[in-house]
């Protein structure tokens, strides 16, 4: 399973990088696959890890800011595994090159 996800602290100002940072530590310490953007953080795991790392990554926001906004998107499938990075390979295969990164 794949999960992509935005946390935006809410009621802090326009600087978030201390709010991310913290967030970003949970993801490291979570042990889980992951790939940033400047978006977006995507984590490859199966449910249970992937929620409980979403619900840390929400409380430890909350701490410091007034509200929080979590969006998810989750992509999971039953005829087979997906792992980061399975897509891009697949659409530079079709496109015939290396697609930027």
């Amino acid at each position: 399973m794949l999960a992509d996800f935005r946390i935006i602290p809410i009621g802090k100002g326009t600087h978030l990088t201390p709010q991310i940072v913290e967030v970003m530590k949970l993801v490291e310490a979570s042990k889980l696959h992951y790939a940033v953007n400047d978006m977006t953080t995507t984590v490859e795991g199966d449910w249970d890890s992937i929620m409980k790392l979403m619900k840390q990554c929400y409380q430890k926001v909350l701490e410091t800011a007034d509200r929080v906004a979590l969006t998810i998107t989750i992509d999971d499938r039953k005829d087979k595994v997906v792992h980061l990075g399975d897509k891009v390979k697949a659409v530079e295969q079709a496109i015939g090159k290396t697609l930027k990164k």
